[in-house]
């Protein structure tokens, strides 16, 4: 399964994307994150349903120094060619 999500609050100059690569890798997902101009973040998640919404409740609960206001979520079965999680610039 793959989630596209945007996310929004304080979410640039504060690690956050540091957070959710190391959140992700613990919860064995594949994917990317990336800050946008409009000062959200994208993630590209990649895993089974059931983990990702698991990592994503985990960022609701727990940002890092960040501070998550919303989530938008897209799912699609877009298949991901590669492994492991990276911050992207």
């Amino acid at each position: 399964m793959h989630y596209h999500v945007v996310v929004k609050g304080r979410v640039q100059g504060v690690c956050f994307r540091a957070t959710v690569c190391e959140r992700a890798q613990n919860y064995d997902l594949s994917g990317t994150v990336k800050n946008l101009a409009n000062e959200d973040v994208e993630i590209h998640a990649f895993g089974e349903e059931k983990i990702i919404d698991a990592f994503l409740e985990s960022l609701k609960q727990d940002a890092g120094f960040g501070m998550v206001s919303s989530f938008s979520v897209k799912k699609d079965s877009l298949k991901n060619e590669s492994r492991g999680f990276k911050i992207v610039h």
